[in-house]
């Protein structure tokens, strides 16, 4: 089947730079085309002792304004002792938890929200004694074909500083989302979202400059051969692409492309491009108003029987039930 020819499916990089360009930039390439979706939860004042635990779901955003929390990540018993101009970025696990001390006892965050209450940017104030922590804290939720790109090429926490005169851009999106969440004015949440957005991906930044990326990842997008292909798989998802002509691309004979893809991911070909597609799919299954039927045909599957066995194999639900579930969450 051939290239769709609608734009939805047109996953290149918006500065328009061609697949060989990936070995100047890989980073930059893969941020560009990586999307973050936030929710605010507001800024929260906390008294001694308070504790929630958190799941981690999409991940999570914390920026500590003053006093001190505890956080403990888990599975790995990862724990850091926040200080105010502390930030975390939380990017997997099952669960986190915040204490303003040793023996504060935590409760589901499900059990204190009111209903509503993520939609209001208003946090938690105990009003209970001294306020021993302030912080800003948001859901986030990585979307697009880059997304498994991305988490491969981070830890499960990214922890800096957002006060560090190196930081400018960061430290001034957390004052302004902190005097945004005090104020309540129309249109705040589009711009309060794309705030965070930034923070997300200044953070990574910084991460990444400190400590420069060497996963398989990278190293893929790095490749002379590797590269230029995957560039073509993001930006073409509805072609119909074979082993051959990916080779033929990549200038490798085919057993010699499919030995180095692997090598380098740790996955096949065609494995690697249906991770990209159904990955677009949620997208556009939770974003769009397309028809299933439509989604299929421009990712590339020939029929809507094709496109929701793939679906269901990939994620143990149909399309259908997919966007019924997050009509269902985006309206809670």
């Amino acid at each position: 089947m051939g290239m769709a020819k609608d734009p939805v499916f047109e996953w290149a990089t918006s500065n328009g730079a061609s697949p060989a360009s990936l070995a100047g930039d890989a980073v930059s390439e893969v941020l560009d085309q990586l999307r973050i979706e936030a929710w605010f939860a507001g800024l929260s004042r906390l008294s001694d002792p308070f504790g929630v635990e958190i799941p981690v779901a999409g991940g999570g955003l914390i920026a500590m304004r003053a006093g001190s929390l505890i956080f403990e990540l888990e599975p790995g018993n990862r724990r850091i002792e926040l200080q105010a101009g502390d930030l975390l970025i939380v990017l997997s696990g099952d669960r986190f938890t915040l204490r303003t001390s040793e023996d504060s006892e935590t409760q589901p965050i499900t059990d204190m929200l009111e209903p509503g209450q993520m939609r209001t940017h208003r946090g938690f104030d105990s009003n209970e004694g001294p306020v021993a922590a302030e912080h800003l804290g948001a859901a986030i939720r990585f979307a697009g074909p880059q997304d498994a790109f991305v988490r491969k090429m981070l830890p499960p926490v990214l922890h800096l500083r957002w006060d560090d005169d190196e930081q400018r851009s960061l430290s001034h999106c957390v004052d302004w989302l902190s005097n945004e969440a005090r104020t309540d004015r129309p249109g705040d949440r589009a711009s309060i979202n794309r705030h965070i957005a930034l923070i997300v991906v200044e953070a990574i930044r910084a991460h990444l400059t400190k400590t420069p990326p060497t996963g398989s990842s990278v190293r893929a997008l790095q490749d002379p051969h590797i590269g230029p292909v995957l560039a073509l798989m993001r930006s073409r998802l509805g072609h119909d692409w074979s082993v051959e002509r990916l080779a033929l691309e990549s200038g490798l004979s085919r057993s010699g492309f499919h030995a180095r893809f692997m090598s380098l991911l740790g996955v096949s070909p065609a494995s690697h491009l249906r991770e990209l597609r159904m990955n677009a799919a949620k997208d556009m299954l939770s974003m769009t108003s397309m028809s299933i039927r439509e989604i299929g045909c421009g990712l590339g599957y020939g029929s809507d029987t094709a496109f929701g066995a793939a679906f269901k194999r990939s994620f143990g639900i149909s399309p259908g039930e997919y966007r019924n579930q997050t009509k269902l969450a985006a309206a809670n």
